[in-house]
């Protein structure tokens, strides 16, 4: 048995995915948020039911979709670069890779 690994955060506590390790991540990561989109609760997911309501929507079964897109106006820079723009690459969530925000063209 391989276990789960801990929390590379300081603030997000745990090795399982619970309700608290969620609601954890969500405050940890509130500067990674995208500054045009700032209508409603940040913690969505919280506001949905979380974990439980997941659980009952994978009771009642799922299909994967996937679709992989280019964005050429913000080219891909949600995927691998640091964003928001202007956001400290040291706050959880900024740094998404190593691609600096002048790249992609």
């Amino acid at each position: 048995v391989i276990g789960n690994s801990g929390s590379a955060l300081r603030e997000v506590q745990g090795d399982s995915i619970t309700e608290k390790l969620c609601s954890q991540e969500k405050a940890a990561f509130v500067k990674s948020r995208d500054p045009y989109n700032m209508a409603g609760d940040y913690n969505q997911f919280g506001l949905m039911g979380g974990l439980s309501t997941m659980g009952a929507a994978f009771d009642r079964g799922m299909v994967l979709a996937l679709s992989i897109a280019d964005d050429t106006a913000q080219r891909m820079q949600w995927l691998d670069s640091k964003l928001p723009a202007g956001a400290s690459p040291e706050a959880p969530g900024v740094a998404r890779g190593p691609c600096e925000l002048s790249w992609g063209d």
